[in-house]
């Protein structure tokens, strides 16, 4: 989360931070055992004459050293560290190689979760090679116009009436043919792509639905469209939001941005500030897969929040009496605190009449519609 603390506290709070990660680096290693910066927030260390059991010891000691807050000009800041074991053979001296297999070791550490460590194996390198040539064909992907977007109904409960669409980006690779957002969203936020694509999934939403205006004149549908953690940081992103509203002329009141529980809970300074300036100006804002983070509920006030969409998975059992208790609380403070709850993942009669049951407003899943082509919303909407 480094590139958090220069975005929001700026490029000195963010050498300073360098710095004392490197005095708390140093401060567990023993002193035959050398530490260097690679660049950026990178950091590697030679242990000489250790094992992989030992290398194993000394990356809890860095992952729990740095477990503790930095102080940055009397700000406390947390951070996490991903570490990456590589061995040597006896005799081997190619650092290069080594550095090469410690990155791709880091790498599935961080595809398993912050706050850990993985042991390089030679499968690795494989799965480096593609993650390469995946990040390679990824940086062109919306220049060869190869993303497309589909778009996913939410309806009335009370009458299945469609007030707004989910906008769901695709990838048509061209050689594994047509590829969701999971195999290539965290890809793209790693890497920074995630901005051109986010800015990109956004004009063409807005484009899209104004595409869509009523015969009678009337406003088109409101359009979802999903924030990643990366673009809530980004400074400009409501200069990024007003430029796509005023170049495709969608009225501001019917788009409503998507951000997940855990990126509002972190809530670093500024992080939201453009979320409050978008939503001055009409646009609406929404948790998306609310009760899957870590966030309490009392924050909700204090939130820049128009929208709950409950996550599926407290639908996944219906017939739960512990899931229809939560359901119920989540639906019953939404309304509460005036906001408009939305239940994700209606795939079943008996979801349907839970979600009828405990109040809840709006719906989306597979019981009303699958995700689909801007054409097929239009015919969906009729005249």
């Amino acid at each position: 989360d480094f590139k958090t603390v220069n975005d929001s506290l700026g490029h000195a709070a963010g050498d300073r931070l360098l710095t004392l990660a490197a005095d708390r680096l140093r401060g567990v290693l023993r002193p035959t055992d050398t530490p260097a910066r690679l660049g950026g927030d990178e950091f590697a260390v030679l242990l000489e004459d250790a094992d992989v059991e030992a290398a194993a010891f000394v990356a809890d000691r860095i992952i729990e050293a740095f477990r503790e807050p930095f102080d940055v000009g009397g700000r406390e800041v947390f951070v996490s560290t991903t570490i990456g074991i590589a061995p040597a053979a006896a005799g081997e001296r190619n650092a290069e190689a080594l550095v090469r297999d410690a990155d791709a070791a880091m790498y599935t550490a961080k595809a398993q979760g912050k706050r850990g460590y993985a042991v390089f194996v030679p499968q690795m390198r494989t799965a480096a090679m593609a993650r390469l040539e995946m990040e390679s064909r990824l940086r062109n992907a919306v220049g060869r116009g190869e993303m497309e977007l589909v778009y996913q109904p939410i309806v009335r409960i009370g009458d299945g009436g469609v007030v707004g669409v989910e906008a769901l980006v695709r990838w048509r690779h061209t050689e594994r043919g047509l590829l969701g957002p999971g195999e290539f969203i965290s890809l793209a936020e790693q890497t920074g792509l995630i901005d051109e694509l986010g800015e990109w999934v956004l004009r063409t939403a807005c484009r899209d639905v104004v595409g869509l205006l009523r015969g009678d004149g009337g406003d088109p549908p409101a359009v979802m469209v999903n924030l990643s953690p990366r673009q809530l940081r980004n400074p400009a992103l409501a200069e990024v939001v007003e430029a796509a509203l005023r170049d495709t002329g969608l009225p501001p009141e019917r788009l409503v941005l998507e951000i997940t529980e855990t990126a509002m809970a972190a809530d670093t300074p500024g992080n939201l500030a453009a979320l409050r300036v978008l939503r001055r100006s009409g646009v609406r804002v929404a948790v998306d897969d609310f009760g899957s983070g870590y966030s309490s509920l009392g924050q909700l006030r204090r939130l820049p929040v128009d929208m709950l969409k409950i996550d599926r998975e407290f639908l996944a059992e219906a017939r739960s009496t512990q899931a229809t208790a939560l359901l119920r609380a989540i639906v019953e403070l939404g309304n509460g605190l005036g906001l408009t709850v939305v239940a994700e993942g209606v795939e079943r009669k008996d979801q349907l009449a839970l979600v009828r049951d405990v109040g809840c407003a709006l719906g989306q899943g597979w019981l009303w519609a699958r995700p689909m082509s801007i054409a097929d919303v239009a015919t969906l909407l009729g005249p």
